[in-house]
């Protein structure tokens, strides 16, 4: 699993042409940093990297809202329904010969 994860943070920076950097804050909606002033929040990191990076407004959650889940879901675009990771138990679907999808 971990390698999945590394392979595809290469296969994007190859194709961006420069660094990237992903960070996903497990339970922050999208919303709380969108209305941070509103909400008189004290983020002074997080509002730094808003202001000189990159940040999307329009983050959906997908469900279950776990962690390797919704992982997933950000790095393959898909949903945990295809792409078939539904928990952080750390085993892998079995198909019905018993292997490994």
């Amino acid at each position: 699993m971990r390698a999945a994860f590394f392979l595809a943070a290469l296969a994007l920076h190859a194709r961006a042409g420069q660094p990237l950097l992903v960070i996903s804050v497990d339970g922050l909606d999208q919303r709380y940093l969108k209305d941070c002033d509103r909400l008189g929040l004290k983020i002074p990191h997080m509002r730094r990297l808003m202001r000189e990076g990159q940040w999307s407004e329009g983050v959906a959650g997908v469900v279950p809202t776990i962690t390797w889940p919704s992982h997933t879901t950000i790095l393959s675009g898909v949903d945990p329904t295809v792409h078939g990771i539904r928990s952080t138990s750390g085993s892998l679907p079995v198909s019905a010969k018993g292997d490994p999808p």
